[in-house]
């Protein structure tokens, strides 16, 4: 069996292609060099891994010039699927909440952003988008990016877990995207 990067970094890093065409990917990497090799990295595959996930790799740099890091980062730290992201001499951690903390480690991320998801089958293989397209509609006259605003109140709602409120939201927000694509066609 070889290693291979998880799907749901190839989705991100295939919707950061898409976003901006025009980036450098000269620091894009996802596979360790000998150096990675020699010590605990997500850029290594996982040999331990259960079933069709052995030798998954759980990170990817992302170049940052040509594109706008801060606004991916930020958009990054929301993702569920992100477990901790390194860019500009700080690593931004699920188990700090996303707070920025100063990064210790030898290469301080200056060329790119790192980013590494968890060790879950979701994380790994949910193909959802990461950088979500938004859709203005007409809601009583006047013009919202609803499909944001849809998708940050279900974050809200599901951290206070009041689960109804978040099947509305969902419902809703689908309902959106089915009418949008019925214009598309």
């Amino acid at each position: 069996m070889s290693y291979f990067l998880a799907p749901s970094l190839v989705k991100l890093r295939d919707e950061v292609n898409q976003k901006w065409p025009k980036r450098d990917k000269t620091s894009d990497g996802w596979i360790g060099d000998p150096s990675h090799a020699a010590r605990k990295s997500d850029h290594n595959p996982d040999w331990a891994a259960p079933g069709s996930r052995r030798g998954v790799v759980r990170a990817v740099d992302i170049d940052r010039d040509g594109i706008r890091p801060f606004a991916l980062l930020k958009r990054l730290k929301k993702d569920s699927r992100v477990y901790y992201i390194i860019f500009n001499g700080h690593i931004y951690s699920r188990s700090t909440g996303f707070k920025k903390v100063k990064y210790s480690g030898a290469n301080a991320h200056t060329t790119h952003l790192h980013v590494s998801i968890l060790g879950t089958d979701f994380a790994e293989n949910s193909v959802r988008p990461w950088l979500p397209t938004f859709v203005t509609v007409e809601t009583r006259g006047a013009r919202v990016d609803k499909a944001l605003v849809l998708l940050e109140q279900a974050l809200a709602i599901a951290k206070g877990g009041r689960r109804r409120k978040l099947a509305r939201a969902v419902r809703e927000a689908e309902s959106i995207a089915v009418k949008q694509k019925r214009k598309q066609v």
